[in-house]
């Protein structure tokens, strides 16, 4: 359940982006997927939209970690 100024998205890639600098916060669980919530949704839509602009810049390693760690979480069911 989405609350006010929270983000989510189901795209794993973009979360992990997010968690580089924005708190995750919890993930739920669809059928067939999960989705990311993350605190300060106005913060994480301008993330979102440099992330989409190509406009950000983070260290390569960090991002691979961040993916690693949040697949982790999916996978262990410890959510």
């Amino acid at each position: 359940m989405l609350r006010q100024n929270e983000y989510r998205t189901k795209d794993i890639y973009l979360a992990s982006f997010l968690s580089l600098s924005e708190k995750l916060l919890r993930l739920e669980k669809e059928t067939n997927f999960y989705w990311f919530f993350f605190e300060n949704k106005k913060r994480c839509e301008e993330t979102v939209n440099n992330y989409w602009q190509g406009e950000s810049k983070v260290e390569t390693k960090a991002f691979v970690n961040a993916i690693k760690s949040l697949k982790a979480r999916v996978f262990s069911g410890d959510n």
